[in-house]
Parts: C-alpha cells; structure tokens; sequence
C-alpha cells in the first residue's frame, strides 16, 4: 500500500492464485459438456521466485484458511542447486546469474530421460559437468513442501468435493515451466496415499490469465471493497 500511495487513489489486494482462476474463468462457455469451472472447487499453486502460494477456491472468495503461502520458489531451487553442485565439486566457480540459467535450461522434476550437462569451471577449467543429480534433489525439495501444503489444503477442504479438487489442480507462475513438474506432483501426492490427482499447467498463458483476472476482478469489486489511500 505504501508503494501505491504516490501513484493511485485506491487499490485491492487479491491473491495472484485467484486472479489467474478468474482469468482462466470463460464464462460464455461453462454450459457446455464437460467444462470445468476453475473457480469451483480447484486447487491453485502458483511457483513464484521468493514464494510459492497456494489457494483452495470453492466458489467464492478464499479466506485465511484456504490459502498457504511458501518461503519457497526459484530462489529457494537456485540455493539448493548451488549446494548440491558445491557439495559434488568443492573448486566449482558458478554465479548466481549462472545457476538462474541452468534452472531455466534444465530444470526438470522426477528422473531424466537424459544426463543434463552445463560447461562449467571447475579448478580454474572449463569442463562439461553432469548437473542431473544435483537439478534433480533441488526440484525435490520444492515439491516436497509443496505437496505437503497441498495436502494440508486438501484437508481443509468438505471431505465430499475432495474428488473433484484432486482432478483440478492447476500450475501457474515462472516454477511452472520446471520439465516433468505435473505429472512428478501427481506421483508425489500418490506417494502420500493422495489418489486421483491431475495436475494441469498454464505454463505461459498464466501471465494473460493473472491480467484478465486482475481487469475482471476491479470490474466486479463493490465501491466499498476498495482500499482507499491517503495521501
């Protein structure tokens, strides 16, 4: 709010998950077969680069309860990868600036299909260092904490919409992006004897979807749910 005060006369503060929710929302299209309505009983995680926020939504606007915020995103995933190649190779030289890229290139969840290999220096050479391992403990420590939440979300939540939120659970936010992500969270909720999840990704259309939800969210605010600020 402080931010904002200089620049506007009022503003909402919405959780990002549901604004992608409401601008995924297509309205002229729920009467028809088999539409899913993503703001009825679905499960949002969005995978930021500080935090990752997730957010049960059943129809109406989600209270305390029904969100979880992480200290846990692409930052969270760079440190941990820096410790692992750190730990594999003691006389590595890699930035920080170096290590967002890997994850951008590499990062993958669950096992590899192939080795993921960066040119890297190591004892003052460049040479070609097989990162799998270390990408791969690093991504699974985020999902770790991830599916936990979820399933602290998925407790909160009436026990008789529980098969439907399993199979709405939707991705957005730059984590989104990680190689494999969807299909090692369903294997990982499995895991914790959570069955029947299905995990979809918005991938690139998430960031549309956050900004026609922001534009319908400010549209539909009553006069009296705007914060007003002072200047």
């Amino acid at each position: 709010r402080d931010a904002m005060n200089e620049v506007f006369d009022r503003l909402l503060l919405v959780p990002k998950p549901f604004l992608a929710a409401i601008g995924c929302r297509d309205e002229q299209r729920l009467d028809e077969p088999g539409a899913i309505d993503p703001v009825v009983n679905s499960l949002w995680v969005d995978i930021g680069a500080g935090t990752t926020d997730l957010c049960l939504l059943q129809g109406c606007y989600p209270g305390a309860d029904e969100q979880i915020g992480l200290p846990i995103g692409g930052d969270f995933l760079d440190e941990r990868l820096m410790q692992g190649l750190r730990a594999s190779h003691p006389d590595i030289r890699i930035s920080p600036l170096k290590i967002r890229e890997l994850k951008e290139q590499l990062a993958f969840a669950g096992s590899s299909e192939s080795p993921a290999i960066a040119e890297l220096f190591v004892g003052g050479r460049l040479q070609k260092v097989d990162v799998t391992e270390a990408m791969s403990e690093a991504c699974h420590d985020l999902l770790t904490g991830i599916t936990e939440a979820l399933i602290r979300l998925l407790a909160r939540a009436d026990s008789e919409s529980s098969p439907e939120l399993l199979r709405n659970i939707f991705l957005t936010g730059g984590g989104s992006a990680i190689q494999n992500i969807a299909k090692e969270l369903e294997r990982m909720l499995s895991l914790q004897g959570i069955e029947g999840a299905h995990v979809r990704k918005l991938e690139a259309a998430g960031k549309d979807c956050v900004a026609k939800g922001a534009l319908k969210a400010s549209r539909q605010a009553r006069e009296k749910q705007w914060q007003i600020l002072l200047k």
